[in-house]
């Protein structure tokens, strides 16, 4: 019972009380047949025990007043709560409901997810880093990665390089997707958006490399190895224009790769002793025309 109430009843309780000890101790109204008999034992027992009735009633009140409204809630540890809920999964993991819980609980983004998505936006990682990357999180958390990029590129469509981390997602996800149609999909989808960036920027060194290294792994009936060739032909004259970074050197290393697959022995060398004189310390271009 609320403070508030108690008062009132409380109040209520004592003019109750005062009412009633008033009306026995007045002597009685004088009836049609009026007697002078005074008031019996009886009902001094009575009004005595009345009086004491309303005293502990009062009194009642009074206690319920003094007491906190509400006993604060007892604290419960974290690990109790985990236990308890990792208890009712395992009970009900067999059931419907439980499936949707387990369900729904694989979907939320965990704290690797968000540091993925920082990892792949500000860092400059390897190809090799990047799948090892994408290797770390579920399934689910895969497709949310995607699901990220696409939003991100769809709020800035003229950056390139929004683009760019866009294909790159699409590719990874081909590479831990176990469908092949969803593979061809997600290959397909790269590509358009590799190009997408090279309209915005045709100097993009990351769009045209990146797109011309998965072209080579599209199957040869397809006939895109030509295209491959013709970005990185591309890709060598652009880069060779501009100051030489480190990572140019795989432009040489894989177009001479895709002539000597080809036949072309004499235009191979030619493009890795084009890419050794500007890169004279690069072992595996060394390699290649040691050979």
């Amino acid at each position: 019972m609320k403070p508030v109430t108690l008062l009132i009843a409380s109040t209520v309780l004592a003019t109750s009380a005062s009412v009633i000890i008033v009306h026995e101790l007045l002597p009685p109204k004088p009836a049609l047949a009026p007697t002078d008999e005074p008031a019996t034992s009886n009902q001094s027992v009575e009004l005595g025990e009345r009086l004491a009735r309303l005293e502990q009633e009062i009194q009642s009140v009074r206690d319920q007043l003094a007491r906190p409204e509400r006993q604060a809630a007892p604290e419960i540890d974290d690990a109790l709560i985990r236990g308890a809920i990792a208890k009712w999964l395992e009970r009900t993991k067999d059931t419907e409901l439980g499936k949707r819980v387990a369900n729904a609980a694989a979907t939320k983004p965990s704290p690797d997810f968000e540091t993925a998505v920082k990892r792949l936006r500000t860092e400059d990682l390897s190809w090799e880093q990047r799948s090892a990357l994408w290797a770390s999180l579920s399934e689910p958390e895969q497709r949310r990665l995607v699901a990220r990029f696409e939003e991100i590129a769809k709020a800035n469509p003229f950056n390139a390089d929004t683009q760019v981390e866009l294909a790159n997602a699409y590719l990874n996800m081909s590479q831990v997707a176990t469908d092949a149609a969803e593979k061809g999909e997600l290959a397909t989808k790269a590509d358009k958006v590799f190009d997408k960036a090279l309209e915005i920027d045709d100097h993009h060194w990351q769009a045209r490399f990146t797109k011309a290294v998965s072209l080579t792994f599209w199957p040869d009936f397809l006939g895109r190895k030509p295209e491959a060739i013709k970005n990185f032909e591309i890709l060598m004259q652009q880069q060779e224009s501009a100051p030489a970074r480190d990572e140019h050197a795989q432009t040489y290393l894989y177009l001479g790769n895709l002539y000597a697959q080809q036949g072309k022995d004499a235009d191979a060398k030619k493009v890795w002793a084009r890419g050794l004189k500007r890169f004279p310390t690069n072992k595996l271009l060394q390699d290649k025309l040691a050979r």
